[in-house]
């Protein structure tokens, strides 16, 4: 995930990877830094460009004791640095930037949902049903994510309004079902007809 303003490249960006470790820890092995797609390798190339980019690790769940104390197995002689350079090919200047712009944090799923609930339930557009609201938008964030599509603030706003457009929609069909509509087979059940004339 890549976090920017307006998208002009002397802006400063974030680099943020989200893990989920449930039963286990976060570890250097658990990041692939190897890996052709890895979250240490997009931030090598930016910064080998030249970018203003700062890294951030989101980890819902335990963070491992070495990369717990990051910052200081990244300097020299540290036991990331060392893994880094000797075992994946990064250099020392990389790990001098990674010690300093590097950021690891441990976050808690629920209350961020709760947060999330709390800002959707004082929206005009989705304070009818926010419950109904977030998992739409959990849903959107994890399509976007997964298909690499970018989600700016005017995409992320018209999808709340969609949603709210969508569920008074709903509103109105559930408040007029029975009413003004009713089901088909109900209706023709019902219905007397002059067969003669069909």
């Amino acid at each position: 995930l890549i976090i920017h303003s307006s998208g002009a490249p002397e802006e400063s960006r974030e680099f943020i990877q989200v893990k989920s470790m449930e039963g286990s820890s976060l570890t250097l092995s658990t990041l692939n830094p190897q890996g052709k797609d890895s979250f240490f390798g997009h931030l090598k190339m930016f910064w080998r460009k030249g970018f203003s980019i700062s890294a951030r690790i989101v980890v819902f769940g335990e963070i491992g004791k070495e990369m717990s104390e990051a910052a200081e197995n990244l300097k020299e002689g540290g036991s990331l640095r060392r893994k880094l350079v000797q075992n994946h090919g990064y250099t020392d200047k990389f790990c001098d930037w990674l010690k300093d712009n590097l950021a690891i944090e441990s976050v808690d799923e629920t209350q961020l949902e709760n947060m999330l609930l709390e800002s959707l339930s004082r929206k005009t557009e989705t304070a009818a049903s926010p419950k109904l609201a977030r998992e739409n938008l959990k849903s959107f964030i994890h399509t976007c994510c997964k298909d690499h599509i970018e989600i700016t603030a005017r995409s992320w706003q018209e999808k709340i309004n969609s949603l709210g457009v969508q569920m008074a929609s709903e509103r109105n069909y559930i408040a007029e079902f029975g009413a003004t509509i009713v089901p088909f087979a109900e209706y023709i059940a019902d219905a007397t007809w002059d067969y003669s004339k069909l």
